[in-house]
């Protein structure tokens, strides 16, 4: 009788000497981890794309407004069709330099409303 005593004192210790450790790697994973921007444009705030990015798909050639402006830092394009940013709503403004499609920018300074 007390042999399965101990066996079950054992058990129960080992168990709860894993629930810490469980608590600890858990608390350990990043707050800010983001999903990767699967759109056909990413737009990010810092370089490298790294920081807040946002993403929109192609829509048959259709200018894309944002509700905000956004301070592109970097950027790609997933899609094979070009890009080019607008300071306006609209795709109006003062145009970015035009990207081909599949284009990966690391390092860009640019603050748009719109795309197409």
């Amino acid at each position: 009788m007390s042999f399965r005593t101990r066996t079950l004192g054992v058990g129960i210790a080992a168990a709860a000497a894993f629930v810490p450790f469980t608590a600890t790697a858990a608390q350990a994973a990043p707050a800010t981890a983001q999903r990767a921007c699967t759109y056909d444009v990413c737009m990010y705030t810092k370089a490298n794309f790294k920081g807040t990015w946002k993403g929109y798909n192609h829509y048959k050639n259709k200018c894309v407004n944002y509700d905000n402006a956004f301070k592109i830092r970097s950027l790609k394009i997933n899609s094979s069709k070009g890009t080019t940013f607008w300071s306006k709503k609209g795709c109006k403004g003062t145009p970015s330099m035009s990207f081909k499609g599949h284009a990966k920018v690391k390092n860009y300074a640019f603050t748009a409303r719109s795309s197409r």
